[in-house]
């Protein structure tokens, strides 16, 4: 199977070690790139290869690109680094899905790093996966390129398998957000994305094994929580840990500003409490107590105010 894959802007590496790492050239002035292989998510292994020759005559300079896979099982193959209607960091709308026909709005990561900090234009796969349903990712799970549908991603993706979950994108708008049954609308990495996830109780939390009870950064009342994959917030998941407005803290906890936490120098985590329960503040003995949320009173955090 031969897919041609045409990008609007200059490609970033994701997952690259060494960026400054150049491709072999053979004698015949093409270039080419060492074939990379994927699992499918159910055993199988599909290898692809990518030849890429440039020919320069005057000022003028074609080149030419094929992409060859050796699997009849993969459904598609792009270069998650390539943009694919326009070339931005925000170019469409998760809440209103306005990409052009047969293509979805998604979140990714444009700078080669981990976390999504971007949205943009991806297609939607021949055969896509309803929320539920086990998925694929192309390359990395930031990627943008997922083979589930309309107004859903990938979710909990294994690094080793790029297998995860389609878990559907929040409806309604960033003002009022909706969810289907017990799901709460999640939003995070500066509102880039939006999921509906398992809610949680913060001050008694039952998330699965291997997710934690985050704070949603949505602006609407009450105090939103759910259920999130525990490494996404693993640098983030102790008292007092440097936290910031990308996502929130770990289970029990809640990103809050300098004056609440003691030495803390921008934005940290501190304790989430009980305001009607005895102050069991990490250091009340300095004058700490449970602050009282005002949406929210039976939830409070560990403050100065």
């Amino acid at each position: 199977m031969i897919v041609a894959v045409a990008g609007c802007g200059p490609a970033v590496p994701i997952g690259s070690d060494d960026e400054s790492t150049t491709a072999p050239t053979d004698d015949d002035g093409s270039t080419t790139l060492a074939p990379t292989s994927a699992g499918d998510g159910t055993g199988a292994t599909t290898t692809s290869s990518f030849t890429s020759t440039t020919t320069s005559t005057g000022t003028e300079t074609t080149s030419t690109e094929t992409v060859e896979d050796s699997s009849e099982d993969v459904t598609f193959i792009m270069d998650p680094t390539e943009c694919f209607t326009h070339c931005s960091n925000v170019e469409c709308d998760l809440w209103a899905q306005d990409c052009p026909e047969g293509e979805k709005c998604m979140p990714w990561a444009n700078d080669g790093s981990s976390e999504w900090n971007a949205r943009r234009c991806s297609p939607v796969a021949d055969i896509p996966g309803a929320p539920g349903d086990a998925c694929l990712v192309e390359s990395v799970g930031w990627s943008g390129i997922d083979d589930c549908q309309l107004s859903s991603i990938c979710w909990d993706v294994d690094p080793e398998t790029d297998a995860g979950t389609c878990v559907a994108f929040c409806g309604g708008s960033e003002a009022n957000p909706t969810c289907e049954g017990d799901a709460e609308c999640f939003m995070a990495y500066d509102y880039v994305i939006n999921l509906c996830l398992p809610g949680c109780d913060p001050l008694v939390p039952a998330c699965a094994p291997g997710f934690a009870c985050v704070e949603s950064y949505a602006q609407v009342l009450p105090d939103t929580f759910a259920c999130v994959p525990e490494e996404l917030v693993a640098d983030r998941s102790a008292y007092a840990d440097t936290c910031d407005e990308i996502i929130g803290c770990g289970t029990g906890l809640l990103c809050t500003n300098a004056e609440d936490v003691p030495a803390c120098a921008n934005e940290c985590c501190t304790m989430l409490c009980d305001p009607l329960a005895a102050n069991a503040c990490p250091d009340a003995a300095s004058g700490q107590i449970c602050i009282a949320h005002a949406a929210t009173p039976t939830l409070g955090h560990c403050g100065f105010g």
